[in-house]
């Protein structure tokens, strides 16, 4: 069993460090990435009930 550290300089600061970079690059190639996620959240929507949707949104 692999248990990571949670603290300072472990697993956690790893994996958001990542993400920023990724984060970085993507919006230095020009990946529209508010786009990307507007749309996955519209496909998330559109494949939901109505009923769900509709309790979630109030």
């Amino acid at each position: 069993m692999v248990v990571h550290d949670r603290g300072e300089g472990g697993y956690w600061e790893h994996a958001m460090g990542f993400a920023e970079w990724l984060y970085r690059h993507s919006i230095d190639l020009g990946i529209p990435t508010i786009t990307g996620r507007v749309s996955a959240i519209r496909q998330h929507v559109l494949e939901m009930p109505a009923p769900v949707v509709a309790d979630v949104l109030g």
